[in-house]
């Protein structure tokens, strides 16, 4: 299981987010942005209600029409 830092792609909601600040040293909770930009779209979220997807967002993320007309 790798782990969820700053900077990590995460899954909350069946949607794809980038971590944009990592809250406290017990009771863990994550800030989640656009991967693209830096719109923060949700504070405080527990780490049990998030799950580590940086590979899953890439294979879906290569194979779209923005990834292909790079």
């Amino acid at each position: 299981m790798k782990t969820i830092s700053v900077g990590s792609i995460v899954k909350f909601e069946n949607s794809f987010y980038r971590v944009s600040a990592v809250i406290g040293k017990k009771n863990i909770t994550f800030n989640l942005a656009s991967i693209f930009g830096s719109k923060i779209y949700f504070k405080r979220i527990a780490s049990e209600k998030i799950i580590e997807a940086s590979d899953e967002w890439y294979n879906k993320w290569s194979k779209s029409e923005a990834y292909q007309c790079m």
